[in-house]
């Protein structure tokens, strides 16, 4: 089982080369703006503290974290998708599914969706329920595969961790949700539109 920060490392910090949904109208009304998830997340381990901010909806998941490249996951037909966006010039990196997993690096879409693997909450068990930024949590205690200890604070409603904290010696690691809201997709994930797209699979190693 990975630690945290080789979970975070595979979601959010994949070593790439770094080049310099409308609403629709029913026929009597407006169908409501698709919605995102937005979760504002603090890091911490021994070598220090960061922010992540993580953006989702069922088929797409953003991750922000200072000072990198902004990372958007997306589920397509043939597996999942990785775009790698450099606002600051004007340009997006797209890897393929198959891009992905020549590099051996293409992961299940519901552990990018989520952060924590669902094997791993499979093998945890399940102590009480309580409550957290209005959703109930379901807290889930036990060791993974490494025999670390893990506390999972698992927000049902959101299927997103508000807590997740790996025990490990000098080494313990932690990521803790500080606030989250819902907001409209237009909003909530960074624009593309105007960004001109390269392929990864141009870039070579």
């Amino acid at each position: 089982m990975k630690n945290l920060m080789q979970v975070v490392a595979i979601l959010c910090l994949i070593p790439f080369a770094s080049p310099c949904a409308a609403a629709t109208a029913s026929e009597n009304a407006a169908v409501a703006a698709p919605m995102a998830w937005v979760g504002e997340y603090r890091v911490r381990n021994a070598q220090g503290e960061r922010a992540m901010t993580l953006i989702k909806d069922a088929t797409r998941v953003e991750y922000r974290v200072q000072g990198l490249p902004v990372r958007v996951w997306r589920q397509v037909s043939d597996g999942v998708e990785l775009q790698e966006l450099h606002p600051e010039h004007g340009e997006r990196v797209t890897y393929a599914p198959g891009d992905l997993r020549a590099r051996g690096i293409e992961p299940a879409w519901d552990h990018i969706a989520s952060i924590v693997d669902p094997a791993l909450r499979d093998q945890l068990g399940a102590s009480r329920d309580g409550h957290a930024l209005g959703e109930v949590v379901r807290k889930y205690r036990g060791m993974d595969a490494q025999k670390h200890r893990i506390e999972l604070d698992w927000l049902t409603g959101a299927a997103m961790p508000a807590r997740y904290r790996i025990e490990a010696n000098a080494a313990s690691e932690t990521i803790e949700l500080r606030s989250a809201r819902w907001l409209p997709v237009e909003q909530a994930f960074t624009p593309t539109n105007k960004l001109r797209e390269t392929d990864g699979a141009d870039l070579g190693d």
